[in-house]
């Protein structure tokens, strides 16, 4: 999930200064400190998610729902979870992307079908038949082979944590 890049550099932000920077000491260490959030603050404004991880994103949940759809359309009827569910896909995957969308605006509109359509196969309130469970079961193995797809990818970009120098202490 691509949560907007603004809003998460603010929060590193203000958790930083609020929790770390009443225990930085010193004149040098201050600076230092509040350099680096001015630094970030800056930067927010400046910075977008990856076109490429974003459009990466965007295929795999249209993939995923498109591998779905057929199952989901075959029992739209069952609920009006589902219902709306088929409804919300089939207007997703007919407005494909084009270049110069707002990519972070799809993303969140890819994942909020997809949100949508996993509540719709799993609605703990649904008593469905043997045979709808038995359509629903392709739905849920292609939504979940794309969240497994999507953490693997996820992981490829993280970077190594600092966590040895916690323990090195001052």
């Amino acid at each position: 999930m691509i949560i907007e890049l603004q809003r998460m550099l603010q929060g590193i932000v203000e958790t930083l200064d609020e929790e770390v920077g009443p225990c930085v000491t010193g004149g040098h260490a201050r600076a230092q400190f509040y350099s680096s959030l001015d630094l970030l603050n800056n930067l927010s404004s400046k910075l977008d998610w990856s076109q490429p991880l974003l459009r990466t994103e965007i295929e795999g949940v249209e993939a995923a729902l498109g591998a779905a759809q057929p199952s989901i359309e075959q029992v739209r009827g069952e609920t009006a979870l589902l219902g709306k569910a088929a409804d919300a896909i089939t207007g997703l995957l007919a407005s494909p992307t084009g270049e110069s969308d707002d990519l972070v605006a799809r993303v969140h509109a890819c994942n909020q079908v997809l949100e949508d359509a996993i509540a719709a196969i799993n609605d703990p309130k649904a008593d469905f038949s043997d045979a709808t469970e038995e359509v629903l079961t392709k739905a849920r193995e292609s939504i979940h082979d794309h969240l497994r797809d999507q953490a693997i990818r996820e992981a490829f970009y993280i970077k190594p944590m600092m966590l040895t120098k916690i323990s090195q202490g001052d």
